[in-house]
């Protein structure tokens, strides 16, 4: 799809970018300029479907590469610099990142590039191209469950994107186009309404009015999936959890045995990968007792603990797991200097090829929300950047009793950690 834009005069301005693990719809109104065609959604049962949409959308094993060191590296910095439960996408951050990127040039892209695993002398349409593929392989909606992705761009009254950039966008990245006055109560009230929307109600961001705003960026995907081997509602039963030493909390535990499930022992700690029934997984990490969580989270660049226990032998275990909600505000600007994202931030920002418009990002907030229970998980996040200017079982039983603080993650079924996060208290 084609989206017209002219030039503008280059002055400093505001640019907020939304990036989320949220449901995704385009809103339709007077800000409403083009919509994308979203990936068809098939059928829980359309095997043969699922596996032509892979056949013709092959994402590049250095794609995935790229999003596993990111993912890792992020979620290090960001569980660990907080103190309560914590849930991050690393998914929703890195789409809005390379819809950032594919609008960058310089040394703002090549930092960009770098931190996102790719090459920072390459142009825009390689990684635009492989998102897109990316986003239809992982794009489900049935009776099952979901896995959306999409995005939006907006743009005040009187300035526009850049031509070449509206089509990237929307053509890989499945952005729809909006115009807005950002200082009026309306249009971040729309805004808002279209992330409700968009996480099917289970976020609802409180997006205030701001007169220097110029360009705004949405990423959106809404997640919901089974357990392949559902827990029995009649085993759950109230038990201790133990949040830190010296201190206990009740807690509901869903209970099962199950005779072929992924486990791993490593250093420090121990994991079980749950099978969802889209393919993708759910992985529970218990640090080794003596050793705490935030030891383990620190970790997760070199032990990789947050991905599925997969190539481990399956094997009989004893899983007692608590069920949890709850919701997570996180700033992430600082853990994206930190790994080397700097110029972005600066007045030396160039997101020339995004806009005529001088722009450099102020700030990067994400929203997320999650549950579980015994018929599987829910979860979705808001990511908000601001920018200014089987087998068969072998081995003895184990047992993963999940009562003192744990991590968890959420990955797709081709590996894309979707959720990495850290329940210290039911």
């Amino acid at each position: 799809m084609v989206m017209t834009a002219c030039s503008v005069r280059r002055t400093s301005g505001k640019l907020l970018l939304f990036a989320a693990l949220l449901a995704v719809t385009a809103s339709c109104g007077k800000d409403y300029i083009a919509e994308p065609v979203y990936p068809r959604a098939l059928a829980f049962d359309d095997r043969d479907g699922r596996i032509k949409v892979r056949e013709e959308n092959p994402v590049s094993a250095e794609l995935l590469d790229g999003m596993r060191r990111f993912a890792l590296a992020s979620s290090a910095r960001v569980l660990t610099a907080e103190k309560g439960n914590a849930l991050y996408s690393p998914y929703s951050l890195y789409i809005a990142l390379a819809l950032a990127a594919s609008g960058a040039e310089g040394a703002t892209r090549e930092e960009m590039m770098a931190l996102l695993g790719g090459n920072g002398a390459d142009n825009s349409l390689p990684l635009a191209e492989e998102v897109g593929k990316l986003i239809r392989q992982l794009h489900a909606d049935n009776e099952v469950g979901r896995l959306k992705t999409a995005n939006s761009l907006w743009v005040q009254n009187g300035h526009t994107f850049r031509k070449e950039y509206g089509e990237l966008a929307a053509g890989s990245f499945y952005a729809s186009l909006h115009q807005g006055d950002f200082a009026r109560k309306e249009t971040a009230d729309r805004m808002s309404e279209w992330v409700r929307k968009h996480t099917s109600g289970q976020i609802s961001p409180e997006i205030q009015p701001d007169p220097e705003q110029i360009m705004a960026l949405l990423n959106t995907l809404d997640f919901k999936d089974e357990w392949t081997d559902a827990f029995n509602e009649s085993q759950t039963e109230t038990g201790t959890f133990y949040p830190q030493e010296g201190s206990q909390a009740p807690a509901a535990f869903m209970n099962r045995t199950f005779f072929t499930v992924g486990y791993s022992k490593g250093e420090g700690y121990a994991s079980a990968s749950l099978g969802l029934k889209h393919g993708g997984s759910m992985t529970f990490v218990l640090p080794d007792k003596g050793s705490s969580v935030d030891e383990l989270a620190a970790s997760l660049e070199k032990a990789g603990a947050l991905l599925p226990a997969s190539g481990q032998p399956l094997r009989k275990l004893v899983l007692k797991v608590p069920k949890f909600e709850y919701s997570s505000g996180l700033e992430l600007a600082k853990t994206l200097q930190a790994l080397g994202m700097e110029t972005a931030f600066t007045d030396r920002a160039d997101f020339g090829g995004m806009t005529d418009t001088a722009v450099y990002i102020s700030g990067v907030k994400q929203d997320t929300h999650i549950a579980i229970d015994e018929k599987g998980v829910e979860a979705a996040a808001f990511t908000q950047i601001l920018m200014a200017g089987g087998a068969q079982p072998n081995g003895e039983p184990a047992e993963l009793i999940l009562d003192r603080p744990f991590l968890y993650s959420i990955t797709a079924p081709n590996g894309v950690i979707l959720f990495a996060g850290i329940c210290r208290q039911p």
